[in-house]
């Protein structure tokens, strides 16, 4: 079977599966079965796959491990209802944070007028961070997060066989991450810092993003 078209951060586009033996074997006894009786079958496909690796998006049948089953439980039961836990956007990137950031956009040349402040200031820093921000289906049909999130999630990287990835909990990366303070200096020399090679350009991630239409 060959790989599907389109571009896939993974690498995975373009490659050869082999299909498992037995499974081939069951079905090809099954269509020759009913070809011999004369019946036909309707069939329709589709494609299932999807282009990020978040390991809390899919949940797969793992019965050898009755943890992975639990931890996952709580993760839907979190989000489907964080109750007191649902805290505010600024109790997690911290203000202190916001100025890092915003100092790094300033040496880019990004929002000269400084319209990212009034919207943290007035509206995204007093936010519930799940119902009113990983929730709010604004953000998401405008995909605020998840484009940027398909972009420099897992990167391949030319010249070397395994991909780069941001640091989050949402995909292979295997730095530390045991607390926000870990976490943001190493996403802010991600972002700002470290130039990677990709399709024959080597510059920060940052350059990799592309505004996104109001």
């Amino acid at each position: 079977l060959g790989g599907g078209g389109g571009w896939s951060p993974f690498g995975y586009e373009g490659q050869s599966v082999v299909p498992d033996a037995g499974v081939v074997q069951s079905v090809e006894v099954g269509l020759q079965a009913m070809a011999s009786t004369g019946r036909t079958i309707t069939a329709s496909t589709w494609n299932i796959a999807a282009i990020n690796n978040n390991p809390f998006e899919y949940w797969i049948t793992y019965p050898e491990d009755p943890e992975y089953e639990r931890i996952m439980g709580e993760i839907e039961k979190f989000i489907e209802n964080p109750g007191k836990r649902d805290m505010p956007v600024n109790a997690v990137f911290q203000d202190g944070m916001f100025d890092q950031l915003e100092k790094r956009m300033d040496g880019i040349g990004w929002d000269r007028d400084h319209k990212v402040r009034q919207y943290w200031e007035t509206d995204f820093r007093k936010r519930r961070i799940v119902s009113e921000f990983l929730k709010d289906p604004l953000l998401g049909s405008k995909r605020l997060a998840s484009m940027p999130d398909r972009i420099t999630n897992t990167i391949n990287v030319e010249g070397q066989a395994e991909p780069v990835c941001r640091p989050t909990v949402i995909n292979q990366y295997d730095g530390d991450l045991s607390s926000v303070l870990a976490w943001w200096p190493q996403w802010e020399a991600f972002m700002f810092d470290i130039p990677l090679a990709v399709e024959g350009k080597t510059a920060p991630v940052y350059q990799m993003l592309r505004p996104i239409s109001k």
